[in-house]
């Protein structure tokens, strides 16, 4: 009785990527020899980071952003991605906490989504950048502690920085004769001096200047 047989070919883990030619020799008693050629291609771990919009952009005690992680060739094992944003990111565990995603052989190309929200402070430290790094762990070396570049967001600040109060909610002067005045001051404390400079047209001046 002739019977097929299905052979599978797995990798070890230290394997690197490429295409291998293997062979598949057969023999049995009153039998001819019978040897079979293939390959076999290995391919390289990836992963993919995929920003909605096309950046990641958040404000202060406001809008969220989000990206998607995912892998591009299927794992043996599990494979961890742990993402850690600096503190003045928060991923869903805290600010400058971090949190990790799981992938299997099974879901290892369904994109999973973080959400980046951003600190919201007192201080007046207007629009910057923010950074996300990422580790990456699994029992497969092609997996393990691979390389996946720092995501760079940018954050907006909402504090309004100089709140200007008029009195009586307007201001009025008369040639030669009444004056108005008006407050300046900073909304929330800064993290160094802070100079302001009134600039006014030709038919007014102000006393202070600074």
């Amino acid at each position: 009785t002739l019977n097929s047989l299905a052979l599978t070919a797995t990798a070890t883990s230290s394997s690197p990527a490429g295409t291998y030619p293997i062979t598949v020799t057969a023999n049995a008693t009153n039998y001819n020899l019978t040897t079979t050629n293939g390959t076999l291609t290995i391919q390289s771990a990836g992963f993919n980071l995929t920003e909605s919009g096309g950046n990641t952009q958040i404000t202060e005690g406001g809008a969220a952003d989000t990206f998607d992680l995912v892998l591009t060739t299927a794992p043996g094992a599990n494979v961890t991605i742990t993402a850690t944003p600096d503190a003045q990111l928060d991923l869903g565990a805290g600010a400058g906490m971090a949190v990790t995603k799981t992938f299997t052989a099974t879901d290892w190309n369904t994109p999973q989504t973080l959400m980046v929200t951003a600190i919201d402070d007192t201080v007046i430290n207007g629009k910057r950048p923010g950074v996300i790094r990422f580790t990456t762990a699994s029992s497969i070396s092609t997996f393990n502690n691979k390389f996946i570049a720092d995501l760079k967001t940018t954050i907006l600040d909402n504090e309004n920085g100089v709140i200007i109060t008029q009195t009586d909610g307007n201001t009025t002067v008369t040639e030669g004769g009444v004056t108005d005045t008006y407050t300046v001051k900073l909304s929330t404390q800064p993290t160094g001096d802070v100079t302001i400079r009134l600039t006014p047209d030709a038919q007014i001046t102000v006393s202070p200047a600074t």
